[in-house]
């Protein structure tokens, strides 16, 4: 699970695990996360079981779920370009419509994102016109545009209440 926080026009991702949520409220420590929870899954069922029970937890533990990002979802071959499902995928969008959730996107797996990998490169600027790459900087405007939507939508009934 990755939180999004996005002051002002960045949207920077902290991984949070679900289990330090817990241990967190276990232990009296008042959580301060802003933004919400992005679920990451992959198209297996046991990964889609694991993730389902993330969307209720993030839910239960009183945050917003911004959406499910399915990751290996397909392999883009380096030589055609052709993809290929290795891992099945549709699933993290039948999860996210199953949990009234929003859809973000699909992240095939390609040989550019393990060559960015290996030199601690992200890959939106090691490869940016990598499949892959482009679905992740889709994914991020379309977080961008929700959260300035929502802050503009906040500010109006703020200045609406204060009326």
């Amino acid at each position: 699970m990755y939180q999004a926080v996005a002051p002002s026009s960045k949207l920077l991702p902290s991984m949070v695990m679900s289990g330090q949520i817990e241990l967190a409220k276990r232990s009296g420590v008042t959580l301060s996360i802003t933004g919400g929870a992005v679920v990451v899954t992959s198209p297996q069922e046991v990964s889609l079981l694991d993730s389902r029970k993330c969307v209720h937890f993030v839910e239960q533990a009183g945050l917003s779920v911004l959406g499910v990002v399915e990751n290996l979802s397909g392999f883009v071959c380096p030589s055609c370009g052709d993809e290929v499902a290795l891992f099945k995928t549709g699933g993290g969008e039948r999860a996210a419509e199953e949990l009234d959730v929003n859809f973000l996107g699909r992240v095939p797996i390609s040989a550019a994102m393990v060559e960015a990998g290996d030199a601690g490169r992200p890959l939106v600027s090691h490869a940016p016109e990598d499949p892959a790459a482009r679905a992740i900087r889709e994914m991020a405007q379309s977080l961008r545009s929700r959260w300035e939507n929502n802050t503009r939508d906040n500010a109006k009934e703020d200045n609406m209440d204060k009326k």
